[in-house]
């Protein structure tokens, strides 16, 4: 009996030695197989499936590797091994069958899939296995038919839905994919979300939007009420930024949904934070006129006044520079714009008279203070809508933090510099600001004495800036430490042009014109930027000619610049907007493209081109 026990004990203690050093073979082969190495891999697969054929796992790897050594007869003699125990496995089968595809064999592969079919016709998820192996062996067209077969046996209008769209999708199919993603939202409104990730795959390309569009809505025209098809339909038309389209139907969304105008404002927001300014305004203007007791009416009166200017900005043709808000001069001639300017003013002072002691109250105040600044130069105004908030909103946060920083510049531009430092001083020491707003602040205060030309204090500022990385003012920093640090040898010329640069902030452009035409009769380092400067001025007053002459002159004289490629933007953006001489502008934004192809500016000269010449952008 001892001897029986002892015997059972050696067996099964061999076993399971042999299981273990198996598996330890295993990772090894899988090691090998994780860096490339597939002839190593391959030749431990064999010898372990050998010594355990009923191991899936085993099979499995050793067929994959085959199949990357392109063995496709080694994988052929695996698979028919093991259907010799298993004559009616449809996974194996299907995997010969793909075995058969990749080998070329593409008739005994089709033979192979139409057999698992043909002996289970009535199985659905048969059809979803033959069609993955024809998938994943590129037989899109095949499986597009598999799949169809499979949805009659089943009866059912979306069976398959999601893998035909994508199918079709493919094969640029793109009117036939949008109909059977649309039988997925008729089989369930849940889906939405779903039907809009796969259609993006082709929403993307203009003919795949159209399709995707037309489709949806014939759909929508048969079932106008459906909730779903309307927020399909919208989303297309926001994907095409068609918004006047798409807040027509958020209006009937809003409707069905009996939202009460939550709808629209969603709208509106998005419109806005996309740019569409005018038809966002439209929008929160629906929400005034039909719905006045909106829970939230504050916010929808401000997004309404806030887009209007939003909009006046974006559609005015004086932005030409990233440096400047505006071209000062042609603002207070133009008794329309003035006039625009002074109808959102008051909306915003509606805003804060009627909704006292709220965010808005507090937002519109400030937006009043930048436009009597930045559009006017109305620094008196810009004060008494800063004392305001000072007064009545300082607990309001980021909005008061933000108004004292504006209220330093006035201060600045009125010459009063130290009450300008006292307050950016307060706010790096304010607990409530945030760090992007101190370091704002220190920036501020490091332009104040280079402005003064105390430029050792103003690097000293500039370097404690620059040790975080990743502040949003980190670019000004550097540009004017730069600045600074090259020309530091020329000072007297240096303090001419930080002087030039503060009364260029003050508007007394003819000083800064005399004191520019000083520096460039001289032979400093500066004369480029001087000339550069003389010709915003023009421009900044509506002298496109003399901005021009000057510009041309800093081509001419100093092609290698550092300003150069700007310097011809600049030229471009006067054409295109100020002169409206589309013609010179492309050619100007075609130079850019030859002669400066890693400016910073490419892209958007790019984008000039292609709305000159009427692209689609």
């Amino acid at each position: 009996m001892k001897k029986i026990v002892f015997t059972l004990l050696f067996a099964t203690c061999l076993v399971f030695t042999q299981q273990r050093s198996l598996e330890v073979k295993f990772r090894i082969a899988q090691n090998y197989e994780a860096i490339g190495e597939w002839e190593s891999a391959v030749k431990i697969y064999e010898e372990i499936y050998a010594a355990d054929s009923t191991n899936f796992l085993y099979f499995d790897a050793l067929l994959r590797c085959y199949d990357q050594l392109k063995k496709y007869n080694d994988a052929k003699r695996l698979i028919k091994a093991k259907l010799q125990r298993q004559p009616n496995d449809v996974n194996l089968l299907s995997k010969l069958g793909k075995v058969y595809a990749r080998s070329g064999e593409i008739k005994e592969a089709e033979n192979v899939w139409q057999g698992i079919i043909d002996a289970n016709p009535n199985n659905i998820s048969v059809y979803s296995l033959v069609a993955n192996a024809m998938i994943e062996s590129r037989f899109f067209e095949s499986a597009l038919k598999v799949y169809e077969r499979g949805r009659k046996i089943s009866k059912v209008e979306s069976m398959f839905a999601a893998e035909m769209g994508y199918l079709h999708s493919l094969l640029m199919n793109y009117i036939d994919a949008t109909k059977e993603y649309l039988l997925l939202l008729k089989q369930s409104s849940e889906q939405l979300n779903f039907v809009q990730s796969r259609m993006s795959i082709y929403t993307s390309k203009s003919d795949g939007l159209k399709s995707a569009i037309y489709v949806t809505e014939l759909a929508l025209e048969k079932d106008t009420k459906n909730i779903a098809l309307n927020r399909l339909l919208v989303w297309l038309y926001m994907e095409g930024k068609n918004y006047d389209k798409a807040f027509y139907i958020y209006k009937t969304i809003d409707q069905l949904t009996k939202a009460n105008g939550r709808e629209i404002l969603n709208f509106a927001e998005r419109a806005k934070r996309e740019k569409a300014y005018s038809v966002a305004s439209n929008a929160f203007n629906e929400i005034i006129l039909n719905h006045p007791n909106f829970t939230n009416i504050s916010a929808v009166r401000f997004g309404f006044a806030e887009t209007l200017e939003l909009s006046l900005e974006e559609s005015d043709s004086i932005k030409i520079f990233r440096d400047f808000t505006a071209l000062y001069k042609n603002i207070f001639q133009s008794d329309s714009i003035r006039r625009k300017y002074n109808e959102i003013i008051n909306l915003y002072n509606q805003i804060a008279d009627q909704y006292p002691n709220t965010e808005y109250a507090a937002k519109a105040l400030f937006r009043n203070a930048n436009i009597y600044f930045s559009k006017f130069f109305d620094i008196e105004n810009s004060l008494k809508a800063i004392d305001k908030i000072e007064n009545s909103y300082r607990f309001s946060g980021n909005i008061y933090i933000e108004a004292i920083l504006l209220k330093s510049d006035l201060f600045i531009v009125k010459g009063n510099v130290e009450e300008a430092k006292a307050i950016l001083n307060k706010i790096i020491n304010f607990p409530g600001a945030t760090v992007e707003q101190k370091e704002i602040a220190k920036f501020k205060l490091a332009e104040i004495d280079y402005f003064l030309g105390n430029f050792q204090n103003a690097l000293s500022l500039l370097q404690d800036i620059l040790k975080d990385q990743k502040n949003d003012i980190i670019n000004d920093a550097i540009a004017l430490q730069i600045l600074i640090q090259d020309n530091l040898d020329d000072e007297k010329n240096l303090k001419l042009f930080s002087k030039v640069q503060l009364l260029i902030k003050q508007h007394k452009f003819e000083q800064a014109k005399e004191t520019l035409n000083e520096i460039t009769q001289s032979k400093s380092e500066l004369v480029t930027r001087a000339i550069s400067e003389l010709g915003d001025i023009f421009a900044m007053s509506g002298n496109y000619k003399d901005a021009l002459i000057e510009y041309e002159k800093l081509l001419k004289d100093y092609p290698d610049d550092l300003l150069a490629d700007k310097t011809v933007f600049k030229i471009a953006e006067i054409y295109f907007y100020g002169l409206k001489d589309k013609n010179k502008s492309e050619e100007y934004y075609k130079k850019l493209l030859e002669s400066y192809p890693l400016s910073i500016y490419v892209n958007e000269a790019r984008q000039k081109i292609r709305e000159i010449r009427g692209d689609a952008l």
